[in-house]
């Protein structure tokens, strides 16, 4: 099971002075119910941006998932099957609101347990 890891002071104040005077960004996350990844910070909550950065992850994702089909939810996406373990999703979150509460761990930096 992955936790939400706290940024400590001054991890929080360069991390919150590098995104100062840049749009929002939202976290994207890797899920199975029980673990949980961040596999990017996005520009947009799309569909498409999903798409794009687990495309751009998608070696990251094989080495958590392995063989299982994994399903990218979108505002507007096709239904998903009820049986499907990992899903890449919006978590609600923007990146500050992630810096403010707690992050998750990068996938493929993830530490064997």
């Amino acid at each position: 099971m992955t936790e939400m890891r706290q940024l400590d002071k001054a991890e929080w104040e360069r991390k919150v002075t590098r995104i100062k005077n840049y749009h929002s960004r939202y976290e994207l996350i890797l899920t199975d119910g029980t673990n949980t990844y961040l596999v990017a910070y996005v520009s947009g909550r799309s569909f498409r941006m999903a798409m794009t950065a687990a495309q751009n992850r998608i070696a990251e994702l094989n080495a958590v998932t392995g063989d299982d089909d994994v399903y990218v939810e979108g505002r507007k996406s096709s239904p998903i099957p009820a049986d499907a373990k990992w899903r890449i999703r919006y978590s609600g979150r923007t990146q500050r609101e992630c810096y403010d509460n707690g992050v998750w761990p990068l996938i493929g930096q993830q530490t064997a347990a």
